[in-house]
């Protein structure tokens, strides 16, 4: 090797050595750039292989090497490696003329010579005259190809063959405009040299430039708990972007916010930027902000392989205009491709100007935007088995436009149907569906799509991927109009699930299940959130209780989805919903509520109704009330709906905040302790004496009638009733009587210290607590002592009242 002094003079004089960057593309301007900056500013070694041909090591063909000219005759692997020599990160480059029907270039990286077809361990990137490709591959006495792209190699014309590494990157250029830019770190260094397969060649000018040993870079994935994004109002991302509403993503990335979700993955497509450039930018950057505001970086993902077939088998086309609607029990039904059928199976001999120009758009909008976790060219490489040639051009392609830009931001995509993804990715992601939640695992690569309840649980992919240091990402946010909440293979017009094969969110904002928001936030104590009920009828059979940050939301009249959580059974006409929670408001003022609502709707706050909306129909109707600044004021609403769409948004505002939705504090931040006193006989409080709950006025000690509201211990979405000055002792039920008792941690107990917060039976604007394990049974005083006993419509009006208490 030649020292650094030599470089110049031999660079000089040898013909073609160090060809001006003049004719390459920005690329590999950039890339030669970078490689010098790690190299910490040191000139490059420049090596002309020598003319002696004991310098080269043959294995298989007759070789003649003279000065920087080598040829070799015909021969299965014909391989000359330079002797003595091992390379982490070079520049390689010759003018390469080979005959008909084989292919001709460098190994590299390479180690365990031998004679042979693929009789070493490395690299391969050769051209191709047989198959009019550029190839690259891997060997390893057996042989895996990489890529085989297409390009038109004529036998017996000089190519000028150029290959640049740079730890596990590898980028070709051929006659000085890229070809080929891919990521492998199987071999990280090892010798380089030629070979040909099945044709004689002549390599001139061959040179290597050292370029030192480069960093691998590395990402660390392991805090992301991200989803795949598509608002529940949409079939698919073409109708999405299409009528784009910020309102929309504001409010579902809200609810994903509280749940604990940082990182959302988006689709983009390109029959989008074809039709309104500027608006696709326009309307990413919006959700961009959206989304940096609720805390969540985002992955945007340029194609898709998936899922896209019709009924008969065949390919959907994409299209712009209307999608349709979601088709009756079909998984996915309206999802589409992207770019589609019709463009990939002419590419790259067409679209290839214009694809790179999509993806370069989006980049260079968002070159180093710390807003992208990573860019994604393609998922799911091969989905349907159709046209993967074109799959493997199109993400090849793809890195080179992204990583042309200059960007930092890493590149990947998944390794599923085809194993070649990883070859064009800055790090491993995967998609895995398995019940056993297989690996890798690690902080350097990344569960990418995965979660389905036919044999996975959200709490599984928390413990099994975030529990072992693996980021991951779930298939999906929403339970809407994608109609993934049917599994795979679903026949149409099958019955809506009891179990939603994926998601996690519906359009109201509770989970389907609240263990499942509970893994990714580590405890409901911290998020604000409403208890909400659901009822069929009006307040008749209870359906479901669950959580939610906003009351916020619109239902279309579509099967399923016409309903809060059909998976439950709550009607899609004629049910009813009561939420509960507390808010603070930092301010002093008066503030008006807003319920804009089709039918019927209440709110109260601080137990004074503020808004009865009565009539039919879709309006708003307001109310006044005087809060003050950093205080805790209980809040019940309640909806009732009839038929047709569903909508209800409770909103407030004030001389000092603009309107915005009623959102509520975290249990955490509830009062220290609150008193409930009887409705009926003013100035009596529940407390406890000798342990036996009763209530009194003038009660002494005071902390005898005080009590910390907590989670209830038996269902967070309850409550149970923790005694102020026997910490660890709660009101509970025991032989229809109240008594105050220490938790012996039983499951019995839980059940019977945990209630559930009811608007009051005598008074709407007070509360009742129904038990949680004898429903029907309400906390009641009769004779000055409690008791949880039956109460029903039915019941006398003294029982209702009895039943029935003011929080102080």
């Amino acid at each position: 090797m030649v020292q650094a002094a030599d470089a110049a003079s031999w660079h000089s004089t040898v013909p073609g050595a160090g060809r001006a960057a003049g004719g390459e593309n920005k690329m590999g301007n950039r890339f030669n750039g970078a490689l010098q900056a790690l190299a910490g500013g040191a000139a490059a070694l420049l090596l002309a292989l020598p003319a002696h041909a004991d310098t080269w090591t043959n294995y298989g063909g007759n070789w003649s090497h003279n000065g920087t000219t080598h040829t070799v005759d015909s021969g299965l692997g014909n391989k000359a490696v330079q002797a003595g020599t091992s390379y982490q990160s070079s520049t390689m480059e010759a003018d390469i003329s080979l005959g008909a029907n084989g292919d001709a270039g460098f190994i590299f990286h390479a180690s365990n010579l031998a004679t042979g077809t693929d009789a070493y361990s490395g690299y391969y990137v050769g051209l191709n005259t047989q198959k009019n490709t550029v190839v690259l591959g891997r060997a390893n006495n057996n042989w895996t190809q990489m890529i085989a792209y297409p390009y038109t190699v004529n036998p017996n014309t000089s190519y000028h063959l150029k290959l640049v590494t740079a730890g596990k990157r590898i980028e070709v250029f051929v006659n000085n405009v890229q070809v080929l830019s891919a990521a492998d770190d199987t071999y990280l260094a090892g010798s380089a040299g030629l070979r040909v397969m099945g044709t004689n060649a002549t390599f001139s000018n061959v040179s290597i430039t050292d370029n030192g040993t480069q960093a691998v870079p590395k990402w660390d994935f392991s805090s992301v708990k991200g989803a795949v994004y598509t608002p529940t109002n949409a079939v698919n991302y073409i109708e999405w972007w299409q009528s784009y509403d910020s309102a929309i993503v504001d409010r579902e990335l809200a609810y994903a916010q509280t749940y604990g979700i940082n990182t959302v993955a988006i689709y983009l497509h390109y029959l989008l930027w074809e039709n309104d450039k500027a608006g696709l930018l326009n309307k990413l950057e919006n959700f961009l902000q959206i989304a940096n505001r609720r805390g969540m970086k985002v992955s945007p993902i340029f194609f898709d392989d998936c899922w896209g077939t019709n009924g008969d088998g065949s390919i959907r086309q994409p299209a712009l205009g209307a999608q349709g609607a979601p088709v009756p029990g079909v998984h996915n039904s309206r999802w589409v491709q992207s770019p589609g059928r019709a463009i990939k199976s002419v590419y790259p001999g067409s679209y290839k100007a214009q694809i790179r120009q999509y993806v370069q758009d989006v980049v260079n909008a968002h070159l180093n935007d710390n807003r992208i976790i990573f860019w994604e060219q393609l998922n799911e490489a091969g989905c349907t088995g159709d046209l993967p040639d074109q799959s493997r051009d199109l993400m090849n392609d793809a890195r080179i436009a992204i990583k042309d830009t200059g960007t930092a931001i890493p590149v990947g995509s998944p390794t599923v149907q085809l194993s070649e993804p990883t070859y064009f990715s800055d790090f491993f992601s995967f998609h895995p569906y398995g019940g056993d939640y297989p690996g890798p695992y690690g902080a350097n690569v990344l569960n990418s799509e995965s979660m389905n309840r036919g044999s996975q649980s959200v709490p599984g992919i928390v413990t099994n991927y975030g529990g072992r240091g693996t980021g991951y990402i779930m298939w999906e946010l929403g339970i809407g109009r994608t109609n993934t909440r049917f599994p795979w293979g679903s026949p149409q017009g099958a019955a809506e699930p009891t179990t939603p094969f994926h998601g996690i969110v519906y359009p109201d904002g509770h989970p389907w299940q609240v263990a499942d928001v509970v893994a990714l936030n580590g405890s409901q104590a911290n998020m604000a959130v409403f208890g909400v009920t659901y009822f069929n009828g009006n307040f008749g059979s209870q359906i479901k209780t669950s959580i939610t940050p906003l009351i916020d939301f619109d239902l279309n009249t579509e099967r399923g989805t016409a309903s809060p959580d059909a998976s439950a059974g709550v009607s899609e006409t004629n049910y009813s919903v009561r939420w509960t929670g507390t808010v603070r408001p930092t301010s002093s003022e008066t503030f008006t509520v807003y319920a804009d609502s089709d039918n019927i709707a209440r709110v109260w706050i601080n137990n004074v109704q503020v808004i009865n909306k009565t009539s039919a129909g879709r309006s708003t109707s307001q109310g006044n009330i005087a809060l003050t600044a950093n205080t805790n004021y209980p809040v019940t609403v309640e909806y009732v709906h009839g038929t047709g769409a569903s909508n209800m948004h409770v909103t407030w505002s004030s001389a000092s905040m603009a309107r915005r939705a009623l959102s509520v504090i975290a249990p955490a931040f509830a009062p220290a302790s609150v008193r409930f006193g009887a409705s009926n006989i003013a100035g009596n409080f529940i407390r406890h004496q000798n342990s036996r709950a009763r209530i009194d006025p003038n009660v002494t000690p005071a902390a005898d009638s005080q009590w910390r509201m907590v989670p209830g211990l038996a269902d967070p979405l309850a409550v149970s009733f923790e005694s102020i000055n026997y910490p660890g002792q709660y009101l509970r039920h025991r032989n229809g009587e109240v008594w105050k008792d220490a938790n012996d941690g039983t499951d019995l107990f839980k059940a019977d210290a945990t209630w559930r917060p009811r608007v009051g039976w005598a008074d709407p604007s007070n509360i009742s607590f129904e038990s949680y394990n004898f429903p029907g049974n309400f906390m009641r005083h009769r004779n000055s002592l409690l008791y949880s006993e039956p109460i029903l419509n039915s019941s006398p009006a003294l029982d209702k009242s009895d039943a029935t208490f003011v929080i102080n």
